[in-house]
């Protein structure tokens, strides 16, 4: 931060021009800068035009970069607000008088909340003429466009009809209609409003009140794996057999952004081939929603691999993981056999592998590719199930997760 000068002066008319040449100096240095302490401030102050509530927040931050600025001077402020948007200029009056700024602008949908509670306490009957757009903007000094925006949203909601050349007027209804569900829910928001409830309060309050209802709802889960045969196929094995629906990601997209599905998702489950990867690149607070499932050979592809003895096999897989794991069970099978293993994205050695064994070992994920090669020998495809007991306590798990839910 650049430190206050140590005699700072007052600034006025007969004695700004120097003052304010330096200050737009310092302002035009930090808006030049690509990085660093000039990307901050360009961020900084596009935060503050997208809200003109900020006003005073843009102001003490400009005072911080620019100490060469007088809060007490008109033209100093008149540079502050140049920078962050023309449309708080219009807030400032007469040079000799002290800056003036609102509060807050009236919003459309503040406009919408006034007019409902008038016409509901009979300042506008049934039928009854509303304000011309003009006369509603001038009444609460807004943009014509804002008032005209309100009315939309009124029509849309069925409150008034808008004909054109004619006006906007209360709709005609019987004295006996009960409200909309939609009024009176917006009528509880307003409500809310007025209390001083925050937005959290509110959506917590209703959320409880609707799983309290309505029952809660499923748990979001991700499944995960690392191609895309396997996570399609037992993502939707799991999904059929613990009855949740399941969304699917690849590890890589999880890798490169664990923080996000960690936060959208009440449980993420993979394989145990992946469950250290998984929970050391989530945030530490949400590693225990992260659970893994034993994936084992399906019982058919076991026993045809039991049945077909030669002396080497071929064993072509998609990660060292699932290499390592068929490798052991090819060798309890066949303690005698050779095991060739090579990875599917190895072309040079996947080659070399087809010349020299007599059968080979892949997996579903990696069979397509291996086909296009033409291999002349016995295939045998490895298909993965998911475990039982994994299944089991996965349920389990969304009992918990479902249960926390509903408290």
């Amino acid at each position: 931060m650049v430190p206050s000068p140590a005699r700072p002066f007052l600034c006025n008319r007969s004695r700004c021009a120097e003052h304010h040449t330096r200050a737009l100096g310092q302002i035009s240095d930090k808006w030049r800068y690509q990085s660093g302490s000039g990307r901050v401030f360009r961020n900084i102050v596009a935060e503050y035009r997208a809200d003109v509530n900020r006003l005073s927040e843009t102001v003490d931050f400009f005072f911080r970069f620019c100490y060469s600025f007088r809060r007490d001077c008109f033209y100093c402020m008149n540079i502050v607000l140049v920078y962050c948007g023309t449309g708080w200029r219009n807030r400032m009056v007469d040079p000799d008088k002290k800056v003036v700024r609102h509060k807050r602008d009236v919003r459309a949908i503040d406009l919408v909340h006034t007019l409902e509670q008038q016409i509901r306490s009979g300042k506008y009957g049934s039928g009854a003429r509303l304000p011309t757009v003009r006369a509603l903007a001038e009444q609460y000094r807004i943009n014509k466009n804002t008032a005209a925006r309100a009315y939309h949203m009124l029509e849309q909601r069925g409150i008034i009809e808008v004909s054109r050349g004619r006006g906007a007027f209360v709709r005609v209804t019987s004295s006996d209609e009960p409200l909309s569900l939609q009024q009176r829910v917006e009528d509880v928001v307003q409500a809310a409003r007025q209390s001083g409830w925050s937005r959290n309060k509110l959506l917590d309050t209703v959320r409880n009140v609707v799983n309290r209802t309505y029952g809660s709802e499923a748990p979001r889960v991700l499944f995960v794996e690392c191609n895309r045969r396997d996570v399609e196929n037992l993502g939707d094995e799991l999904e059929v057999v613990v009855g949740t629906p399941m969304d699917r990601a690849l590890l890589d997209d999880v890798l490169r952004d664990p923080a996000t599905p960690a936060g959208q998702y009440d449980l993420i489950v993979t394989t145990f081939q992946h469950l250290g990867q998984i929970r050391q690149a989530t945030p530490a607070p949400t590693r225990q929603s992260v659970v893994g499932v034993l994936a084992t050979p399906s019982h058919e592809s076991l026993l045809a691999l039991a049945r077909l003895h030669v002396p080497t096999y071929g064993l072509v897989c998609d990660s060292p993981g699932t290499i390592e794991s068929l490798t052991h069970i090819i060798r309890t099978y066949h303690p005698d056999s050779t095991v060739v293993p090579v990875l599917i994205d190895d072309r040079v050695r996947l080659r070399e592998m087809m010349e020299g064994v007599d059968a080979i070992v892949v997996t579903r994920s990696c069979r397509e590719r291996l086909l296009a090669l033409n291999p002349a020998l016995p295939i045998i495809t490895v298909v993965f199930t998911i475990d039982q007991q994994s299944i089991d306590f996965l349920r389990r798990r969304l009992q918990e997760v479902a249960h926390m839910g509903m408290t």
